[in-house]
């Protein structure tokens, strides 16, 4: 009887126990999935979900070092930048404000999967204390940590309130209230397959300093004012935090134990002053470390290389950083080069997704609507073309630009004359048939028969500013104008009569505002047809350009097409190709010649002229080549003699 009773008791015990078991896993899913997911945008998200979920989906044992710390490390070092120029694999797993605490526990947490070499970690924390920090921050730094005991450590010893803890152990206390929130991108799983930029968070604007150029100009004020904290403290009361301290020797230890070279660095920004430097730099040499002081050794310029007012690098200050770092790396001669090793092939093809991504978003307005043109120039023998203005299409027309509407076969005059007129141009099957500005509203009206006899009925309608302001082009009554400011342009294939595309490229505006929308399933390629595209073809050119001096000088090059009307600038005698020398922002510095790396500082575009002459410019950085003295220099309204060159195949 009491064995029965025992052996009842025990299951009831399993039951419950069990029970309780499945109870929590469904209340970990369910804290899970009410946990906001946030996404790196170069809009200004920073994206801390792809930052951890991203690491835990990488292969074990493939990385050679990591980078700890604050938000200055994960805007300063670009992984995919460095893997490029060297082979060699990192990651970041900084956040906002990140204290030595946090960086401890997530190092710990990284080596249990990876086993890196070295360890960049930004020493700017220790001169705060946590508590200070915003409390999201040490939530965000925390939330995406596997489950496990390490992460029960880290999060007794990381939160500074009962509230933040409640908030990390059970998740559900803080985000119950998102219940109407969630959509079904909640309830799925996390996919890293387009997440190329390894924890680095990648602005692209560039929000100058106005401060001057020195640091100490920059500290003016004597206030630690960072975007990173909300402490506002007189430099005289700047002292080690006790803490960060503490927890700064248990890096020391576990990497000193575990054969991994800590590099205390100081990631680039402006709020770093000497006096916070001296500071910290004594602590670190009491430990017989010494510090690699960024923003020290590298030539910023904090006109360009910012996007916040010096407090943090934009993509030009990551791009000198990682330069540097690569260099520094190399120069330890102790890793090698993984873009052979084909246990690193998903490495070469997260390579190709940055490239792709990273052009695209440096790719402006203006050079893919030369790009459109010049590809219109191409194919414009088996297309209809069909050009209104709405509004302006004066104000903003280059040289390139009037360069590329001649090539279309268009003789009329884009200046201020036609200021606000009204414009209709149509090409048909290369040969202009129709080319008129007036100071009214104008119309089109035709009937086209494709190449299987099929008629189509055109209606054209312009408008200027004063006339209506409107673009119509229509095709058998159907609109297809995208009707924005500017040139609208439609383009329909003499074949079958399918539309292949519409454009809208505001030559009002200095940015050359560019939309596009593709129409016909038929032209599916069109797209494609327009990336493999180079008005300039592949081969060995002399570059020929004019001095006050000498009215011949050239020089010799071979040209690639990469794409997009991206070209790459070989050397014939090195084999080495011309690069924007580490990244340089700043006028008037050198080119250097390079191996191939495939990064955007040796991709080039190659613009032609009114007079048939040429201008390169750099797509990293927008600047002119010089060809006579190579080096880059700003854009000017008119071209320097060695800025504009004649190219003559050999």
């Amino acid at each position: 009887m009491i064995a029965n009773i025992s052996s009842k008791k025990i299951k009831t015990f399993f039951k419950l126990l069990i029970f309780i078991i499945i109870g929590f896993e469904i209340l970990v899913k369910i804290s899970y999935i009410l946990i906001p997911e946030r996404h790196y945008s170069t809009s200004g998200w920073e994206g801390e979900t792809d930052r951890y979920r991203g690491f835990y989906s990488l292969p074990e044992r493939c990385l050679d070092y990591l980078v700890l710390g604050n938000s200055h490390s994960y805007h300063s070092v670009n992984p995919m930048q460095i893997y490029a120029l060297t082979g060699f694999t990192g990651y970041n797993l900084g956040n906002s404000c990140q204290s030595k605490t946090l960086s401890y526990y997530w190092l710990l947490e990284a080596c249990k999967y990876q086993a890196p070499r070295y360890v960049f970690l930004d020493i700017g924390s220790l001169l705060y204390a946590p508590e200070d920090t915003y409390e999201e921050w040490r939530l965000l730094g925390l939330l995406d940590m596997k489950p496990s005991l390490l992460k029960l450590q880290a999060i007794r010893d990381a939160s500074t309130s009962k509230d933040l803890f409640y908030s990390l152990i059970f998740p559900l206390y803080r985000f119950h209230s998102r219940w109407p929130e969630l959509n079904k991108d909640d309830f799925s799983e996390y996919n890293s397959s387009n997440y190329y930029i390894k924890g680095s968070s990648i602005f692209f604007g560039q929000n100058s300093l106005l401060h001057g150029t020195e640091k100490e100009d920059r500290a003016v004020e004597h206030y630690y004012s960072s975007f990173d904290t909300n402490i506002h403290e007189s430099l005289n009361d700047y002292r080690i935090n006790e803490i960060e301290a503490l927890y700064f020797e248990k890096i020391t230890d576990f990497c000193s134990q575990n054969n991994i070279e800590l590099i205390p660095t100081k990631f680039p920004t402006a709020d770093w002053t000497k006096e916070k430097a001296e500071l910290v730099e004594s602590y670190i040499n009491s430990l017989g470390l010494s510090i690699l002081d960024l923003t020290e050794d590298i030539n910023f310029n904090w006109q360009y290389d910012t996007h916040d007012a010096g407090s943090h690098t934009n993509y030009w200050g990551a791009t000198k950083t990682s330069y540097y770092l690569a260099n520094f790396l190399s120069a330890k001669g102790t890793l090698i080069n993984h873009k052979d090793d084909p246990a690193y092939a998903a490495w070469n093809e997260d390579w190709l997704g940055y490239s792709a991504w990273e052009t695209e978003q440096l790719l402006t307005d203006a050079q893919k609507s030369l790009r459109y043109l010049n590809f219109l120039q191409d194919i414009k023998e088996r297309y209809y073309i069909m050009i209104s203005v709405k509004e302006n299409a004066i104000g903003s027309q280059n040289h390139h630009i009037r360069a590329a509407l001649r090539n279309l076969g268009l003789q009329t005059d884009f200046s201020g004359e036609n200021l606000q007129n009204s414009f209709i141009a149509v090409i048909d099957g290369g040969n202009v048939i129709f080319e008129k500005w007036d100071n009214q509203r104008m119309w089109f009206e035709s009937f086209y028969a494709d190449a299987l006899s099929q008629e189509h009925y055109i209606n054209i309608t312009s408008a200027g500013f004063a006339y209506g302001n409107v673009s119509i082009i229509q095709v058998d009554n159907v609109e297809y104008s995208l009707n924005n400011c500017g040139l609208n342009v439609v383009v329909m294939d003499k074949a079958n009569g399918t539309i292949a595309s519409s454009v809208s490229i505001n030559t009002s505006d200095p940015e050359l505002k560019y939309h596009e929308k593709l129409f016909s399933d038929s032209n599916s390629d069109w797209s494609k047809r327009m990336f493999d595209y180079g008005m300039i073809k592949d081969g060995y050119y002399q570059f020929t350009y004019y001095t006050d001096t000498d009215f011949d000088s050239s020089k010799h090059f071979i040209i690639k097409h990469l794409g997009n009307g991206l070209y790459a600038i070989q050397d014939p005698d090195t084999g080495k190709y011309m690069s924007v020398k580490n990244g340089e922002t700043s006028p008037e510095k050198s080119i250097s010649f390079d191996v191939w790396n495939d990064m955007t500082t040796q991709k080039w575009h190659i613009l032609q002229n009114e007079d048939s002459s040429y201008t390169i410019y750099s797509l990293y950085n927008g600047q002119v080549l010089n060809v006579g003295k190579l080096r880059l220099e700003n854009q000017s309204e008119f071209l320097s003699s060695m800025q504009s060159i004649y190219l003559v195949q050999l």
